[in-house]
């Protein structure tokens, strides 16, 4: 009896190391993905700054207003209070080719020269490494790259980024001295605002020489000496784990000593076997349920990564394309014309990359189970035209012919108006990608026989097979084909067009021959069928009485594209 007593003490206390490993370990994943997200957000904040200081120093006015003929004006309103109350850039400094300050704004004022100048020798590395810039290989593109990094700046650390104040028309050369320096400090505000978003708590400066925190990101000057550290309490998942688990494994003991205790006195000679036996079961029930949470771990980290890199993807980009319209529409002055068509080429690649990272966005949401319908009433009809207006361009450069069905006598769906709008975009989009040139693209819808209501994209494309059709729904899969490699494409859209169909309660079916084409059907269940809003006209009212329209792009001899609408007896035409 005291030996089987023993066994089961030494089972209990390997039970309990065990899992006191696992709940180590648990806590030193969350410190290091603590550290990864942390020291990626850091490096963003940083490139942030630097692209401000990028923008306003690769600048022909800049160089006018700041190096020819000093405005003291035009430096309040572009790099002083501006930069400060939208970009939170606590100090911006111009240094001429003797490293002298000849412009200074603190917290968005005015200040002499003189009273930066003691502080300037910290940013010296930074200087050096920007007029060097200045002088090595730049384009009239992208303009020279702006040194930055972090810095003790007048006691307390900060972001630096110097850009050399370059023409945009200009060359590579010494004659590019003059320097525009941005400081945005890491003050409690920027700390704050980090810990909130990213669930870092108490996020605070570590000076140098201080005790370190038990999580911590060292920081070091341009020269490569310590400044200091960011600090923060890591989370403890282990530790929660550890107290879940260990009522459990007193109660497991217990019972397995009372067992024990049965076994002897009724079973004996079957009692090794019984202890084997149990003991193998709860070490692979305790394997699988480490190995389950480390795969949500994982599912929930990957999401939270895509999450956070498309937010902080999105917001330069927004700028990209803000800054590329602001160039387009001359709002400084003429611009060169070929200068106007690489501002609408930015926009128009960055919105394409926008869309690609909403894509992403939205998978991620929706793996995560984050994504909300917001429901009114759509109508397919006016939809579905909308659509097929919209994507007219690409049907007119491939010469194909665009078809509508009657969807008039659907009426309208309860669903999440931009989420259809979607679907069908990325099905028409797919339509035009993969049918060669000359094909047809049909949308056509009506009511199933289970009283639900399908919409139907079908083109003479060219098709997939069986097994391609399973890897067609699988995020970032293309079907290899000469005609797949070279069109453009994430291979999202067919499997989050499913994702959005299932999350209305629908479903979405592919029908596809190989070298004939490729139909897709989106259903929507019946409870989501809408009666046509009061004043909008049926079928049977409108001209042509519920006949179906056909429009087809047809391009001309010259350069006119037009869109031919037939009905039995009528016809019409109109310019594009």
């Amino acid at each position: 009896m005291l030996a089987v007593i023993a066994l089961l003490l030494l089972g209990a206390v390997a039970i309990l190391t065990v899992t006191q490993m696992a709940a180590r370990s648990q806590d030193r994943l969350a410190v290091t993905q603590s550290q990864t997200t942390l020291a990626a957000i850091l490096v963003a904040r940083q490139h942030e700054v630097a692209n401000l200081a990028r923008d306003y120093s690769f600048w022909s006015d800049a160089v006018e207003n700041l190096v020819d003929q000093p405005s003291a004006e035009w430096a309040d309103a572009n790099i002083g209070e501006y930069l400060n109350t939208s970009f939170h850039i606590a100090t911006a400094v111009v240094i001429d080719g003797t490293d002298q300050p000849t412009i200074v704004f603190v917290e968005g004022e005015a200040q002499p020269p003189a009273a930066i100048a003691p502080v300037l020798m910290v940013l010296q590395p930074l200087f050096n490494a920007a007029r060097a810039a200045a002088k090595g290989h730049w384009t009239q593109d992208t303009g020279p790259e702006p040194a930055d990094g972090f810095v003790m700046w007048q006691g307390a650390p900060a972001i630096a980024a110097v850009g050399a104040i370059t023409r945009q028309d200009g060359e590579p050369g010494p004659q590019w001295d003059h320097l525009l320096v941005l400081i945005r400090a890491i003050d409690p505000g920027l700390l704050n605002e980090i810990g909130t978003s990213y669930g870092f708590k108490n996020l605070h400066w570590q000076a140098t020489g201080a005790k370190p925190a038990d999580t911590a990101i060292a920081l070091s000057a341009p020269d490569g000496s310590p400044i200091g550290a960011i600090a923060w309490d890591p989370e403890r998942p282990g530790q929660a784990l550890l107290r879940q688990m260990l009522p459990a494994i007193i109660g497991a003991f217990l019972l397995m000593l009372a067992l024990s205790g049965g076994i002897i006195f009724f079973l004996e000679r079957n009692r090794a076997v019984m202890l084997r036996h149990r003991a193998l079961i709860e070490e692979q029930n305790l394997a699988l349920m480490q190995q389950k949470e480390r795969a949500e771990q994982l599912s929930r980290a990957k999401s939270d990564f895509l999450s956070i890199i498309s937010h902080e993807l999105r917001t330069p980009l927004n700028a990209i394309i803000g800054f590329a319209d602001l160039i387009r529409s001359e709002v400084r002055g003429p611009i060169v014309p070929v200068y106007r068509d690489y501002a609408a080429d930015i926009r128009n690649s960055g919105q394409q990359l926008l869309g690609l990272i909403s894509d992403i966005l939205d998978l991620s949401r929706i793996e995560a189970g984050k994504l909300q319908l917001h429901e009114e009433r759509v109508n397919l009809s006016k939809m579905a035209e909308a659509c097929v207006n919209l994507l007219r361009p690409q049907l007119d450069q491939k010469r194909l012919t665009a078809t509508l069905g009657d969807l008039e006598g659907l009426g309208c769906v309860l669903a999440d108006e931009r989420l259809v709008r979607q679907m069908l975009l990325n099905l028409l989009s797919n339509a035009i990608k993969f049918t060669p040139e000359r094909g047809r693209i049909a949308v056509e819808g009506g009511r199933a026989t289970d009283g639900g209501i399908e919409v139907r994209v079908t083109d003479t494309g060219i098709g997939m097979t069986e097994s391609e059709l399973k890897m067609a729904l699988e995020p970032f899969v293309q079907i290899e084909s000469s005609l797949a490699r070279r069109v453009e494409g994430s291979g999202l859209g067919l499997s989050i067009t499913k994702r959005f169909i299932e999350l209305h309660g629908g479903r979405m079916t592919l029908e596809s021959r190989k070298d004939v084409g490729t139909r897709v059907t989106l259903w929507f269940p019946p409870a989501r069928a809408r009666s046509r809003p009061h004043g909008e006209l049926d079928g049977e009212n409108r001209p042509g009485g519920g006949v179906p329209l056909q429009c087809v792009s047809q391009i001309s001899q010259g350069s006119t594209s037009t869109v031919t609408c037939d009905r039995p007896g009528k016809s019409s035409s109109r310019a594009l």
